[in-house]
């Protein structure tokens, strides 16, 4: 990852920052599901306030956040001062920037479900069919990822940080918990879902500082 924007949020009196925040990274989210094809997984994110305190169980994903790609181009398609044009009035973003010799090291952002997470689901599942009938959950989700996001929905137990984000879909609103893990080589893949995080086993990483 060679090019680079940060979004930051601004200083403002009685603004709640998460629910700032939860907007403008949905509307990148948006974004990254409209891009052509030939630059789908090319756009990744960080969060270079992430806080987590596991003997706490607090965590934050700060104020602040990070997009890259390899290309410049790719940054110059998404257009990200005017996909988020509309909240101009509380945040600030750079301009593009080349990350040269700045990292320190890499970093793993993937989405995080804690375990026996997909197992509940699966029981959620089965219960409704049960209850309601195939049409029903049909109608009602579609499919397995529907329900773990009804599921997550319900289920915003501390842990790792999470931002509420809406289906583009149906409009529901669920959170995506992130979970960030700190490495010291550059992966050799780099392949980033329509959120911005590693959507691999290989585990693509970002430059961190």
């Amino acid at each position: 990852m060679k090019s680079y924007q940060e979004v930051t949020l601004m200083p403002q009196m009685d603004v709640n920052y998460n629910h700032v925040f939860s907007l403008v990274y949905q509307e990148l989210h948006n974004a990254l599901s409209k891009c052509q094809s030939e630059r789908k997984g090319a756009i990744a994110v960080s969060f270079p306030e992430y806080y987590f305190n596991a003997k706490t169980n607090k965590s934050n994903l700060g104020k602040k956040m990070r997009v890259f790609a390899e290309y410049e181009d790719d940054l110059d398609a998404l257009d990200l001062k005017s996909v988020m044009s509309h909240f101009s009035d509380y945040i600030h973003i750079t301009n593009i920037k080349d990350v040269g010799d700045k990292a320190t090291h890499y970093e793993v952002y993937t989405r995080y479900r804690h375990d026996g997470y997909e197992k509940r689901a699966r029981r959620f599942q089965a219960h409704f069919i049960k209850k309601f009938g195939n049409d029903a959950y049909a109608e009602a989700f579609g499919s397995f990822d529907k329900v773990l996001e009804h599921c997550e929905k319900y289920n915003k137990q501390l842990g790792v940080p999470y931002i509420n984000v809406k289906s583009n879909s149906n409009g529901n609103e669920y959170c995506i918990r992130i979970k960030k893990e700190q490495v010291d080589k550059c992966s050799n893949s780099a392949v980033f879902n329509s959120f911005g995080l590693s959507c691999n086993q290989k585990k693509s990483t970002v430059p961190g500082w």
